[in-house]
Protein backbone atom coordinates (compact mmCIF):
# COMPACT_ATOMS: atom_id res chain seq x y z
CA UNK A 1 0.00 0.00 0.00
CA UNK A 2 3.02 2.37 0.52
CA UNK A 3 4.16 2.45 -2.72
CA UNK A 4 0.14 2.91 -4.11
CA UNK A 5 0.37 6.12 -1.73
CA UNK A 6 3.49 7.30 -2.84
CA UNK A 7 2.33 6.83 -6.39
CA UNK A 8 -0.90 8.99 -5.41
CA UNK A 9 1.09 11.86 -4.02
CA UNK A 10 3.83 11.87 -6.80
CA UNK A 11 0.49 12.54 -9.23
CA UNK A 12 -0.92 15.54 -7.12
CA UNK A 13 2.49 16.65 -6.28
CA UNK A 14 2.76 16.80 -10.01
CA UNK A 15 0.01 20.00 -10.64
CA UNK A 16 1.55 22.33 -8.45
CA UNK A 17 -0.01 24.90 -9.64
CA UNK A 18 -3.58 24.26 -8.45
CA UNK A 19 -2.14 23.38 -5.17
CA UNK A 20 -0.65 27.12 -5.32
CA UNK A 21 -4.07 28.71 -6.27
CA UNK A 22 -5.97 27.06 -3.76
CA UNK A 23 -3.76 28.33 -1.31
CA UNK A 24 -3.78 31.91 -2.89
CA UNK A 25 -7.85 31.49 -2.95
CA UNK A 26 -7.92 30.76 0.45
CA UNK A 27 -6.30 33.95 1.44
CA UNK A 28 -7.80 36.71 -0.36
CA UNK A 29 -11.05 34.94 1.42
CA UNK A 30 -9.54 35.52 4.68
CA UNK A 31 -8.98 39.01 3.72
CA UNK A 32 -12.02 39.74 2.36
CA UNK A 33 -12.95 40.20 5.97
CA UNK A 34 -16.79 38.50 5.06
CA UNK A 35 -18.83 36.74 7.78
CA UNK A 36 -17.98 33.13 8.24
CA UNK A 37 -15.12 33.40 5.99
CA UNK A 38 -12.94 31.16 8.09
CA UNK A 39 -14.89 28.48 7.76
CA UNK A 40 -16.23 28.66 4.46
CA UNK A 41 -12.20 28.33 3.63
CA UNK A 42 -11.68 25.68 5.94
CA UNK A 43 -14.18 23.76 4.23
CA UNK A 44 -13.28 24.61 0.91
CA UNK A 45 -9.52 23.57 1.24
CA UNK A 46 -10.88 20.22 3.12
CA UNK A 47 -13.38 19.08 0.65
CA UNK A 48 -11.18 20.22 -2.67
CA UNK A 49 -8.14 18.31 -1.68
CA UNK A 50 -10.25 15.11 -0.89
CA UNK A 51 -11.33 15.37 -4.49
CA UNK A 52 -7.71 14.60 -5.52
CA UNK A 53 -8.82 10.92 -4.87
CA UNK A 54 -11.06 10.72 -7.60
CA UNK A 55 -8.23 12.06 -10.07
CA UNK A 56 -6.04 9.62 -8.98
CA UNK A 57 -8.72 6.93 -9.51
CA UNK A 58 -9.27 8.46 -13.36
CA UNK A 59 -5.55 8.45 -13.67
CA UNK A 60 -5.41 4.59 -12.50
CA UNK A 61 -8.51 3.98 -15.01
CA UNK A 62 -6.40 5.60 -17.98
CA UNK A 63 -5.45 3.14 -20.66
CA UNK A 64 -6.07 0.36 -18.54
CA UNK A 65 -3.65 1.31 -15.62
CA UNK A 66 -5.39 -0.33 -13.41
CA UNK A 67 -5.07 -3.26 -15.19
CA UNK A 68 -1.11 -2.94 -15.02
CA UNK A 69 -1.68 -2.53 -10.99
CA UNK A 70 -3.09 -5.56 -10.70
CA UNK A 71 0.26 -6.94 -12.37
CA UNK A 72 2.15 -5.52 -9.34
CA UNK A 73 2.12 -7.54 -5.95
CA UNK A 74 -1.30 -5.01 -5.19
CA UNK A 75 -5.06 -7.09 -4.38
CA UNK A 76 -7.94 -5.67 -4.95
CA UNK A 77 -8.16 -5.05 -1.50
CA UNK A 78 -5.20 -3.12 -0.82
CA UNK A 79 -6.22 -0.70 -3.76
CA UNK A 80 -9.65 0.08 -2.33
CA UNK A 81 -7.99 0.41 1.77
CA UNK A 82 -5.63 2.68 0.15
CA UNK A 83 -7.39 4.84 -1.73
CA UNK A 84 -9.67 5.49 1.49
CA UNK A 85 -6.41 6.13 3.13
CA UNK A 86 -5.70 8.71 0.33
CA UNK A 87 -8.88 10.22 0.60
CA UNK A 88 -8.97 10.64 4.09
CA UNK A 89 -5.07 11.51 4.25
CA UNK A 90 -5.62 14.65 1.45
CA UNK A 91 -8.57 15.82 3.53
CA UNK A 92 -7.14 15.73 6.69
CA UNK A 93 -3.91 17.66 4.86
CA UNK A 94 -6.42 20.34 3.48
CA UNK A 95 -7.89 20.60 7.20
CA UNK A 96 -4.97 21.36 9.10
CA UNK A 97 -3.58 23.39 6.77
CA UNK A 98 -6.98 25.78 6.41
CA UNK A 99 -7.22 25.87 9.89
CA UNK A 100 -3.27 26.74 10.72
CA UNK A 101 -4.10 29.46 8.38
CA UNK A 102 -7.31 30.53 9.89
CA UNK A 103 -5.25 30.85 13.66
CA UNK A 104 -2.85 32.55 11.48
CA UNK A 105 -4.83 35.54 9.80
CA UNK A 106 -7.16 35.37 13.24
CA UNK A 107 -4.30 36.86 15.09
CA UNK A 108 -4.13 39.58 13.28
CA UNK A 109 -5.64 42.99 13.96
CA UNK A 110 -9.16 43.63 11.95
CA UNK A 111 -9.50 39.97 10.94
CA UNK A 112 -12.21 37.56 11.50
CA UNK A 113 -11.67 36.18 15.50
CA UNK A 114 -10.99 32.43 16.00
CA UNK A 115 -13.75 31.24 18.74
CA UNK A 116 -15.27 27.82 20.45
CA UNK A 117 -18.18 27.84 17.16
CA UNK A 118 -15.51 27.97 14.98
CA UNK A 119 -13.70 25.09 15.84
CA UNK A 120 -16.89 23.19 16.39
CA UNK A 121 -17.60 23.73 12.62
CA UNK A 122 -14.12 22.44 11.45
CA UNK A 123 -15.03 19.24 13.07
CA UNK A 124 -18.25 18.53 11.71
CA UNK A 125 -16.73 19.67 7.88
CA UNK A 126 -14.29 16.50 8.09
CA UNK A 127 -17.23 14.33 9.55
CA UNK A 128 -19.25 15.76 5.96
CA UNK A 129 -15.79 15.04 4.53
CA UNK A 130 -16.06 11.57 5.27
CA UNK A 131 -19.76 11.06 4.81
CA UNK A 132 -18.81 12.83 0.70
CA UNK A 133 -15.91 10.18 0.37
CA UNK A 134 -17.88 7.20 1.73
CA UNK A 135 -20.41 8.10 -1.15
CA UNK A 136 -17.99 9.44 -3.89
CA UNK A 137 -15.14 6.56 -3.96
CA UNK A 138 -17.87 4.15 -4.63
CA UNK A 139 -19.55 5.37 -7.31
CA UNK A 140 -16.13 6.64 -8.80
CA UNK A 141 -15.40 3.06 -9.07
CA UNK A 142 -18.33 1.68 -10.10
CA UNK A 143 -19.25 3.99 -12.72
CA UNK A 144 -15.94 5.39 -13.79
CA UNK A 145 -14.57 8.75 -14.64
CA UNK A 146 -16.63 10.73 -16.21
CA UNK A 147 -20.07 9.08 -15.64
CA UNK A 148 -18.93 8.58 -11.68
CA UNK A 149 -19.09 12.31 -11.63
CA UNK A 150 -22.50 12.67 -13.45
CA UNK A 151 -23.78 10.42 -11.02
CA UNK A 152 -22.27 12.11 -8.34
CA UNK A 153 -23.45 15.92 -9.14
CA UNK A 154 -27.06 13.93 -10.31
CA UNK A 155 -26.65 12.39 -6.54
CA UNK A 156 -26.37 16.15 -4.41
CA UNK A 157 -29.03 17.37 -7.33
CA UNK A 158 -31.44 15.21 -5.99
CA UNK A 159 -30.80 15.35 -1.96
CA UNK A 160 -31.21 19.47 -2.22
CA UNK A 161 -34.16 18.97 -4.23
CA UNK A 162 -35.51 16.55 -1.36
CA UNK A 163 -34.30 19.01 1.18
CA UNK A 164 -35.72 21.85 0.14
CA UNK A 165 -39.22 20.08 -0.51
CA UNK A 166 -39.38 18.60 2.67
CA UNK A 167 -38.73 22.23 4.04
CA UNK A 168 -41.41 23.68 1.85
CA UNK A 169 -44.21 21.03 2.93
CA UNK A 170 -42.98 21.89 6.67
CA UNK A 171 -43.34 25.22 6.34
CA UNK A 172 -46.74 24.60 4.79
CA UNK A 173 -47.93 23.19 7.74
CA UNK A 174 -46.07 25.60 10.08
CA UNK A 175 -43.06 23.22 11.02
CA UNK A 176 -39.92 25.16 11.77
CA UNK A 177 -37.87 22.56 10.79
CA UNK A 178 -34.37 24.49 11.64
CA UNK A 179 -36.34 25.38 15.17
CA UNK A 180 -37.19 21.60 15.67
CA UNK A 181 -33.84 21.06 14.79
CA UNK A 182 -32.18 23.11 17.43
CA UNK A 183 -34.76 21.99 19.76
CA UNK A 184 -33.58 18.17 19.54
CA UNK A 185 -29.95 18.64 19.25
CA UNK A 186 -30.24 20.53 22.59
CA UNK A 187 -32.18 17.80 24.25
CA UNK A 188 -29.61 15.40 23.24
CA UNK A 189 -26.76 16.81 23.50
CA UNK A 190 -24.94 14.46 25.71
CA UNK A 191 -25.41 11.81 22.64
CA UNK A 192 -24.36 13.56 19.72
CA UNK A 193 -20.87 13.07 20.17
CA UNK A 194 -20.88 9.37 20.62
CA UNK A 195 -23.65 8.76 18.39
CA UNK A 196 -21.81 10.65 15.71
CA UNK A 197 -18.56 9.18 16.22
CA UNK A 198 -20.60 5.79 15.77
CA UNK A 199 -22.20 6.59 12.58
CA UNK A 200 -19.61 8.06 10.88
CA UNK A 201 -17.75 4.80 11.23
CA UNK A 202 -21.09 2.87 10.68
CA UNK A 203 -21.13 4.89 7.26
CA UNK A 204 -17.50 4.32 6.37
CA UNK A 205 -17.44 0.43 6.90
CA UNK A 206 -20.48 0.37 4.94
CA UNK A 207 -19.11 2.45 2.50
CA UNK A 208 -16.07 0.24 2.30
CA UNK A 209 -17.37 -2.97 2.04
CA UNK A 210 -20.14 -2.05 -1.10
CA UNK A 211 -16.68 -0.38 -2.74
CA UNK A 212 -14.24 -3.58 -1.84
CA UNK A 213 -17.19 -6.00 -4.23
CA UNK A 214 -17.06 -2.96 -6.25
CA UNK A 215 -13.28 -3.92 -6.92
CA UNK A 216 -13.65 -7.18 -7.36
CA UNK A 217 -16.45 -7.08 -9.36
CA UNK A 218 -14.99 -4.80 -11.82
CA UNK A 219 -13.61 -5.73 -15.51
CA UNK A 220 -10.07 -4.67 -15.55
Amino acid sequence: MKGLLIKDFKLIFGNVKMIVMLIFISIFLMFSQEEGAFTFVVSYMTIITSMFVLSTISYDDFDHGMSYLMTLPVTRKIYVVEKYCFGLLCGAAGWLFSMALCFIFGSLPGIETINADFIVGCVLIYIVLICMLSIMIPVQLKFGGDNGKIVIFITIGVLVVIGVLVDKIAKGYGIDLATQLEQLLVAAIDYIIPITIVGTILILGISFMITLRIMKNKQL
